[in-house]
């Protein structure tokens, strides 16, 4: 049986090639680096998403149907209509309609400030999850302007029935390029940001759902950053 690491692996090489791109030997492109330190891990085409699908179904044991726009509140996320869908990611993320509950006070998570994150950066104490759209952080000019490292997992990826956050830490890796801190906690800061908070921190209510207990919304995401 092709494991789902050799799946995904020749779903890159042959979306990139369909694409007239330079052939890489995995899903996720190289870390991009330009003016700013920003690292992000942008998916090659649709057959690498699907696979992505299908690989992901065999590592959880769940149906992937990746999620939609979502409103939170202090002890739940309601998923009602579909996220708007734009470019090659956002054809693969329509769904029906579905209710995600999470307990726990403020949803688990806290709201990390702007300087706490540049100060946690700096320390390599944090791993900053993107759950914005590729095409998204692309339009928005975030590789050349952009100082923050992190790892770009759309939000489809987190609310849907399959979460890439129930991956452990090497399955996650191997995937994304970057290492999950632990459940139980390793001194490493989770840290979701979105362009202006709010789907930052329904993933971040996913996450401490599942278990992670140093759970952070950086709430002022991208509008706050550009803003700096």
């Amino acid at each position: 049986m092709v494991s789902a690491g050799k799946m995904l692996q020749r779903a890159g090489i042959l979306a990139s090639v369909a694409l007239g791109a330079p052939a890489r030997g995995s899903l996720m492109a190289p870390a991009v680096r330009a003016a700013g330190p920003l690292t992000v891990a942008p998916a090659a085409g649709v057959l690498a998403q699907r696979t992505l699908f299908t690989a992901l179904e065999s590592k959880t044991g769940a149906r992937a149907t990746p999620g939609t726009a979502a409103t939170a509140t202090a002890t739940q996320v309601n998923v009602e209509a579909p996220m708007p869908c734009r470019g090659v990611f956002g054809r693969l993320l329509r769904t029906q309609p579905q209710t995600r509950k999470f307990s726990g006070s403020t949803a688990g998570y806290e709201i990390m400030s702007i300087d706490e994150l540049k100060r946690r950066m700096e320390d390599d104490t944090v791993l900053v999850i993107d759950v914005r759209e590729p095409e998204e952080i692309a339009q928005t000019g975030a590789v050349a302007h952009a100082g923050i490292e992190a790892v770009n997992v759309p939000l489809g990826l987190i609310l849907g029935d399959v979460n890439v956050l129930s991956m452990n830490p090497e399955e996650f890796e191997d995937e994304f390029g970057e290492r999950l801190p632990s459940r139980e906690g390793d001194g490493r800061a989770l840290v979701f940001t979105c362009r202006s908070g709010v789907r930052a921190g329904n993933a971040a209510a996913a996450a401490a759902s599942l278990g992670f207990t140093n759970v952070y919304n950086y709430k002022g995401s991208a509008l706050e950053w550009f803003s700096q």
